[in-house]
């Protein structure tokens, strides 16, 4: 499942670019960061001062009366205190920062989807775009997380500790300087050259398994129909192993640098402690400062950790960047117009329309009058090119040749959203969300505007589902794609939507299909009722309702 990709790191630099939009926590959050390593190291070394020096001390009865023990015990639980709030400061305010950046980036990243045309979105897979939108763009967290803020916290807070610890031991402070300065460009350069490829590997596997699950979930039904679940199951359990694989070979490279860095970790404060100890038997310090200083080399250099494994995922990091950025480089291939008054009759004229999709033509040479009012039914057989006349019409596709007007304008002289006020497509599918009925009813009109309560209820009445506002109201909630409704009532729902919208053209795409006779019969007496104002054209299979409607065209090839 491993597949070549190209790492650019440059497509890192407009998500950096994003965090100056949260400039203000990320500052407070480095601070808080760099206090609370600080706090650490400095209670370390105090601790191993106070502790030596109280023994010492308390050899002779001189030295215990004399010896103050408020001044440090004061400054051992301030600098506890000051760890412990620092940390949870720092979380909150990192994790709430980076929160915020990454919903930053999915919301840039829809208003670049949004306005693309479904000839586009079409070629897009649903798995492909949910991995953008979740993995990749989580994969981004890292990048200020775990990537920049532990390698800023790591040169100041070495900066700052070496300049303290020249005090004692110039000679020892410099030496520790260059070397977990080096250290400090080297490990997150060797971590992320050791694991560049695996980082990739565990990212695409982990896409390829998350479109495949939502795929086998979408398609069970079909997978049993045709007796495939057990080859899917198999491929679903390969990929899994592929991932597993992947994240393995992370830990394992992860806990070879960890070996590494214990036992350079055992050497160096090895080192100091030869250096303080000759330094204190030639009396230049006093014995606790050898504590003091052994302790807080100790905790300085538990650093390295976090940098060492800080750009462990970069190339994974830049891989997502690259393939969110993809999606937010598209733009639309729609041209719309500058007509801004929606039609406001349903007058269609067809004049020798075309449509293709690459060079097959799926409708070739169509012509058409619809006159406004008019009940109009598109009969003919699956794939010639009803339902692609529906989406030429409300310009979800392009036309290959001809001509379409709608209240004697060129539909593509409409400016959007004029044209989306003039038309409302239901499709065979409607698309109801997980959300409550006044969501979804609210989600027909335009952009911030709601309609009473007492509308709602009214176009709920027309369209014969007053009785779900029995138990909860409007605020029902109907569940993912509206599984707590019927096929009869989801699409009863989507009538109430066009009836709030009121559009002079309603184009309709199998709105019996798979429903019952009786269901059916209701649902055409239903549509012929409620649009009785409007133009409607119908897509169907079926025949046993047609002298119902005013004209019926025949589409074939």
């Amino acid at each position: 499942m491993s597949e070549h990709q190209t790492i650019n790191l440059k497509a890192l630099l407009p998500y950096i670019k994003m965090f100056k939009a949260q400039w203000l926590p990320i500052i407070l959050g480095l601070l808080l960061g760099i206090a609370t390593i600080v706090a650490s190291i400095g209670l370390l070394g105090l601790s191993g001062w106070f502790l030596s020096a109280t023994a010492i001390a308390g050899l002779t009865a001189v030295g215990i009366k004399s010896f103050n023990f408020y001044t440090p015990a004061a400054g051992v639980r301030f600098l506890a205190v000051l760890r412990t709030a620092g940390r949870y400061g720092e979380r909150i305010i990192t994790h709430d920062a980076t929160l915020k950046l990454l919903s930053n980036i999915r919301i840039v990243l829809w208003r670049r989807l949004q306005p693309l045309s479904f000839q586009q979105l079409s070629k897009l897979k649903r798995g492909d775009i949910l991995s953008r939108l979740l993995t990749d763009i989580d994969v981004l967290d890292q990048l200020y997380l775990r990537l920049i803020t532990p390698i800023i916290n790591y040169f100041f807070v070495v900066t700052l500790g070496c300049i303290a610890l020249s005090l004692w031991l110039p000679h020892l402070s410099l030496i520790l300087a260059v070397a977990l300065l080096i250290l400090g460009f080297v490990l997150p350069w060797l971590s992320y050259v050791v694991s560049k490829n695996t980082a990739v590997d565990e990212l695409t596997n982990k896409k390829h398994y998350r479109s495949a699950v939502l795929e086998f979930c979408s398609h069970n039904i079909e997978l049993q129909i045709f007796g495939r679940m057990e080859t899917k199951l198999e491929q679903l359990s390969f990929m899994e192993n592929m991932l597993y694989r992947a994240q393995w070979k992370l830990a394992r490279n992860q806990a070879l640098l960890q070996a590494a860095l214990f036992i350079l970790h055992g050497s160096v404060v090895m080192f100091a402690l030869y250096v303080a100890a000759t330094a204190s038997l030639m009396n230049e310090i006093s014995p606790p400062i050898v504590a003091m200083v052994v302790l807080a080399i100790m905790g300085v250099f538990e650093l390295l950790m976090p940098i060492a494994l800080s750009s462990q995922h970069l190339s994974a990091c830049a891989l997502a960047a690259g393939r969110v950025s993809e999606l937010t480089e598209h733009q639309s291939i729609d041209e719309f117009g500058e007509h801004n008054t929606p039609a406001s009759s349903g007058r269609l004229r067809i004049d020798n329309v075309t449509v293709c999709y690459g060079n097959y033509e799926v409708l070739s040479h169509f012509s058409a009058v619809v006159s406004h009012g008019e009940r109009l039914v598109l009969l003919g057989r699956s794939g010639c090119g009803k339902t692609s006349l529906l989406s030429a019409i409300s310009r979800l596709i392009p036309i290959s040749k001809g001509h379409i007007e709608l209240n004697d304008v060129e539909v593509s002289q409409y400016s959007e959203n004029a044209l989306r006020q003039s038309i409302t497509f239901i499709e065979q599918q409607p698309q109801i969300f997980s959300a409550t009925l006044r969501d979804n009813l609210n989600i027909a009109l335009t952009d911030n505007v709601e309609a009473d309560d007492e509308k709602l209820k009214f176009v709920l009445k027309q369209v014969q589902l007053n009785y779900l506002l029995e138990a909860q109201g409007l605020n029902l909630w109907v569940g993912d794609g509206g599984r707590k409704l019927s096929g009869g009532e989801l699409r009863r729902l989507a009538f109430a939507r066009a009836l709030l919208r009121q559009a002079p053209l309603i184009l309709l795409d199998e709105p019996t299909e798979g429903l019952d006779i009786e269901t059916a019969q209701k649902m055409n007496d239903l549509m012929l009722d409620i649009f009785n104002e409007s133009t409607l054209i119908i897509v169907t299979h079926r025949v046993e309702h047609l002298h119902k409607f005013d004209r019926v065209i025949s589409i074939e090839g």
